[in-house]
């Protein structure tokens, strides 16, 4: 069965709209797409593109066959939207287009969702407080054990804590929150990538892992057991490992386990950016996002790179395709 993706268009005065329109036709995989958000915001990205695309609004998604399909389901107010620029409008916009997609999703409608960039200062100002995607779709969906996997090629790197000021990590950093992303990326290493018996290394959060408690006690207190218990149910996990030079022996595990956005991030998008791909595990569907954001500062000229939106499309539609 061709798989059918939900696209949601993200924030529209970013490039989240373009990039989108640029990458459904290009990703060499058979799939149905659905887009979901406001007509008339895509058609204004169409015209920023080379090769526009035909957009079919959906009467029914009880036959949906080949082409781009649109599912309209959001009223947009144009006057209130600017390229370049936050908004609330923008921000109510997106917000609505992923809470429809995760009802398409819920009722098996599509099989996988892909997720345009969104502003959260635009969510902010429209009402919506939470700091991203990934903790909007665990509120939708229920979901309490999920997590942020960054993946690129062989390339995947997991998140402990995902969008906490700085200051807020340590607190977090507790045997139990470690030990479940461990198992959540031993068994979706196995279940999504098929990977047998997957080698996972888990960094410090402190420099040189804490030096035995002198530069900090997460290491030795909550980050040691976690590792600990993971192995006695015979997980191949290793770790505390020095974040500086962990990602430099990249080749030799499935997956890296990093504690805090940066930490993690930095290293994956200077080996992978404009390749990377977001994906969620824990819910009860695929859904994927590039690994950039609305890039304001080129929104409505029609330059943007849509590599990464193709790599999240692609690795949805695999994933989707195999769970079906």
């Amino acid at each position: 069965m061709i798989p059918r993706i939900g696209l949601t268009i993200g924030d529209p005065g970013g490039i989240g709209p373009e990039v989108l329109l640029k990458s459904i036709e290009t990703v060499g995989l058979p799939y149905i797409p659905v887009v979901v958000g406001p007509l008339e915001i895509l058609d204004i990205a169409n015209r920023l593109i080379t090769q526009p695309i035909q957009l079919n609004p959906v009467a029914s998604f009880d036959n949906l066959t080949e082409g781009t399909h649109v599912y309209d389901c959001v009223e947009p107010i144009l006057q209130s939207i600017t390229f370049g620029q936050e908004s609330e409008e923008s921000g109510r916009i997106s917000y609505l287009s992923v809470v429809e997609a995760v009802k398409l999703a819920s009722r098996k409608v599509v099989d996988a969702i892909v997720t345009a960039p969104i502003s959260k200062a635009s969510w902010s100002r429209a009402g919506y407080h939470y700091p991203g995607h990934t903790e909007l779709l665990a509120g939708l969906t229920k979901t309490e054990d999920y997590g942020m996997m960054m993946v690129s090629g062989e390339l995947k790197v997991l998140l402990v804590t995902t969008h906490l000021p700085l200051l807020l990590v340590p607190p977090e950093i507790r045997k139990g929150q470690v030990e479940r992303k461990i198992l959540l990326a031993e068994r979706s290493l196995r279940t999504l990538f098929a990977i047998p018996k997957p080698r996972i290394a888990v960094c410090a959060l402190n420099p040189h892992r804490g030096e035995r408690g002198i530069l900090g006690k997460e290491e030795t207190e909550e980050i040691v057991p976690a590792v600990e218990c993971c192995r006695s149910r015979g997980i191949d996990v290793e770790g505390p490992c020095s974040s500086d030079t962990i990602f430099l022996r990249r080749d030799e595990y499935d997956c890296i386990i990093a504690m805090y956005h940066d930490q993690g991030l930095i290293p994956f998008k200077l080996f992978s950016f404009g390749k990377g791909v977001n994906l969620t595990l824990g819910l009860p569907f695929v859904r994927t996002s590039p690994d950039h954001g609305t890039a304001y500062e080129i929104a409505g000229k029609g330059i943007a790179d849509p590599s990464s939106m193709q790599e999240a499309i692609r690795l949805a539609v695999r994933l989707a395709a195999q769970k079906n």
